[in-house]
């Protein structure tokens, strides 16, 4: 929420892939600034990794001594990217991360919609902020509620070259590290084309909405009127009643 306000003003504020999927998607932001925008994801997302890896390489080697174990007792990869719970599929696991995604987005586009509740741009970190937070809550226990591929794939990529090996990549026989980076952005697709179909598409057009917003306010001008005419009838003017006083 807080870099949000940093560079909101900048770039939009977004760093997750699925999120500036979905903006693209519906024309909020060009085709052309999609690349960029998941470079500068993915390489932020890394220099965080790298980061918390300094900040608490000695705690890691305390608690593992030293030797870095990807699950289990001593395993420490879960801190940087996410791994299922032993009872998950990949079926549900990809069901879980693309709805997980899917109300993001949906909730992330009623936000920003000027046609829908017209937020301000200043309160939309705290909404989206709301949002991922009940998210989080919501549906951390199967795989870390898993809403951004750059926050899954770039810490994966840190951790397989800082010491904890290519089990980044093959648990599961490699069948586990692509599901937090494909599911989202096909929850962030469904949900946007759901969003356009049951919502967006049908507020009235930009002219329309004009002119309606013009009667509108014509209608408010000419109740103003009636109603300044109708307590002037009923209010003295000023003076009137000390005159009345004064000639009695």
């Amino acid at each position: 929420m807080l870099a949000f306000y940093m560079c909101g003003g900048v770039s939009g504020g977004c760093f997750n892939p699925a999120v500036s999927l979905a903006l693209c998607l519906t024309g909020r932001r060009p085709w052309s600034m999609y690349p960029w925008h998941v470079v500068g994801q993915m390489v932020g997302a890394f220099i965080a990794a790298t980061l918390a890896f300094s900040v608490y390489s000695d705690a890691l080697d305390f608690f593992d001594g030293g030797k870095r174990v990807l699950l289990g007792v001593n395993g420490t990869a879960g801190i940087f990217c996410s791994f299922p719970q032993d009872h998950l599929s990949i079926t549900q696991g990809f069901g879980d991360s693309a709805l997980a995604t899917g109300l993001l987005i949906i909730c992330a586009l009623s936000v920003v919609d000027k046609k829908n509740m017209n937020a301000p741009a200043w309160f939309y970190p705290i909404c989206i902020g709301l949002v991922v937070l009940a998210i989080v809550c919501g549906f951390a226990h199967n795989s870390g509620a898993t809403i951004n591929p750059a926050k899954d794939l770039a810490p994966r990529l840190f951790i397989f070259l800082a010491g904890w090996g290519k089990g980044a990549f093959s648990y599961r026989d490699y069948n586990w590290f692509w599901v937090p980076i494909v599911a989202p952005l096909v929850g962030s697709v469904c949900a946007t084309f759901i969003y356009w179909l049951f919502i967006e598409n049908h507020w009235p057009e930009e002219d329309t909405m004009e002119v309606s917003r013009k009667e509108k306010g014509v209608r408010f001008s000419e109740k103003h009127e009636v109603s300044t005419v109708s307590l002037s009838s009923i209010i003295p003017e000023s003076g009137s009643l000390n005159n009345a006083f004064v000639e009695k």
